[in-house]
């Protein structure tokens, strides 16, 4: 028999195997089965017995012990009461927890460490050897190198490193200036996007930066970065490239009242950017309707026979005062062309038959012009002959051959024509 007190705990074994935790009382052992207690004061809280491992192989019935195994590459962070104590090496660890509350955390030993508590821990390094402190200002942030390889950008006022296989080098820079300039600016762009915002400009491109709503920076094409959360920065970019956009669809009325739709297209480059985006909100969406509003008002002077007829000189009237309106804006237009002008289907079918008209008009006059110049010849031929009978003679002469071609006849001239002689023998 054995007798347990409220502060005390016992183990179980049966052939030497851990089978229960005993709680407080009086036990009975069995002699034949080997049945053994070991008995610990759960005030001191750490459990030690050489038998430890028997307990952690049937752990689920050690329910008021705090039991780990930690292994090679590992380390166990003890808590007690919310108080983080020490770290536990390699093997298995147990605590009681009946009058205490006990944690063990375990982590892999790596590069950073990450904690809760850290800046509670780094003001007790000394019961931390395994890990290796550092403090930032707040105006600073820290570039870590471990093992000569770039890690990466902290902020954080503690952070700490294990020291176990690690070489860390720490670089605190100033954070005086919002836009960084470093060598290593692309390794700290990959890494640290929470602390850090990249701006990449390509060809063809600027960036404007306000920084605090104040412009600052003009950037040309490459890599740049800041700190976020130091000042109020907004990057703009903007295409220097020349662009284009379609204005599709356009209602507009003539000044005859026929409704017809417009296509235009126009290109344009952007010439004063800091005009542009400081101006407008949106620089292209203010040139879009300025166009719109440029072709309802050339349109609407117009009736449709002069704009159908004079589409090129409508052209250039628009073009002239969307340019002019474009420098307004900072932009250089290059030039807007009218794709297409399309009436309604009842207008087109009345422009087909007018045109038509005019067709069958047009051919008419033509033929009669050809009938009355014909007749305009012949008369004058006539006139001509009836004043030179030598002329009517070799006339008649000419028509004799011809006919004396289709025939075998041989002709005589006397002293009547020629012509008379051929009426003679019909």
């Amino acid at each position: 028999m054995i007798k347990i007190k409220e502060y005390e705990r016992a183990l179980k074994f049966v052939n030497g195997e851990f089978k229960q935790l005993v709680k407080a009382g009086r036990h009975f052992g069995n002699p034949v089965k080997k049945v053994e207690f070991e008995v610990f004061d759960v005030r001191q809280l750490e459990v030690k017995t050489e038998r430890l491992d028997y307990v952690w192989r049937n752990r689920e019935e050690a329910s008021e012990m705090e039991i780990v195994k930690i292994l090679d590459g590992e380390r166990g962070l003890l808590t007690i009461n919310g108080r983080v104590e020490r770290f536990l090496a390699p093997g298995i660890h147990a605590f009681w927890k009946v009058f205490e509350e006990v944690e063990i955390e375990v982590f892999k030993i790596g590069k950073v460490f990450v904690h809760g508590d850290l800046e509670s821990m780094s003001r007790r390094a000394e019961g931390f050897p395994d890990l290796e402190f550092y403090t930032l200002e707040d105006n600073k942030r820290a570039l870590i190198s471990i093992n000569n390889r770039f890690y990466d950008v902290f902020s954080a006022p503690v952070f700490a490193f294990w020291k176990e296989g690690n070489a860390v080098n720490v670089e605190k820079i100033a954070v005086d200036d919002v836009f960084i300039q470093h060598s290593r600016l692309n390794d700290m762009v990959r890494t640290s996007s929470a602390i850090i915002e990249k701006v990449d400009v390509s060809a063809g491109q600027i960036a404007l930066v306000n920084i605090d709503g104040k412009l600052e920076h003009r950037f040309s094409e490459g890599r740049y970065a800041y700190w976020k959360g130091i000042r109020k920065v907004d990057v703009q970019i903007v295409d220097l490239r020349e662009s284009t956009f379609e204005i599709t669809g356009q209602e507009i009325m003539t000044g005859d009242k026929v409704s017809l739709r417009v296509n235009a297209l126009v290109t344009y480059k952007v010439q004063d950017a800091v005009k542009a985006i400081q101006e407008f909100q949106d620089y292209q969406s203010a040139l879009y309707k300025e166009a719109q509003m440029i072709l309802r008002s050339a349109i609407g002077s117009r009736d449709l026979d002069s704009l159908l007829s004079d589409k090129e000189s409508l052209e250039q009237l628009v073009e002239s005062s969307i340019r002019e309106a474009g420098m307004q804006m900072g932009l250089d237009v290059r030039s807007l062309g009218l794709k297409d002008i399309i009436l309604p289907g009842d207008m087109k079918d009345i422009l087909n038959r007018v045109t038509e008209a005019r067709k069958v008009a047009e051919a008419s006059y033509i033929t009669r012009r050809e009938e009355t110049a014909a007749m305009r010849s012949q008369a004058n031929t006539a006139k001509i002959m009836e004043q030179n009978p030598i002329l009517l003679k070799l006339r008649e002469l000419e028509m004799a051959e011809k006919v004396a071609s289709n025939a075998a006849l041989t002709i005589i001239a006397g002293d009547k024509g020629v012509i008379d002689s051929l009426r003679t023998l019909a």
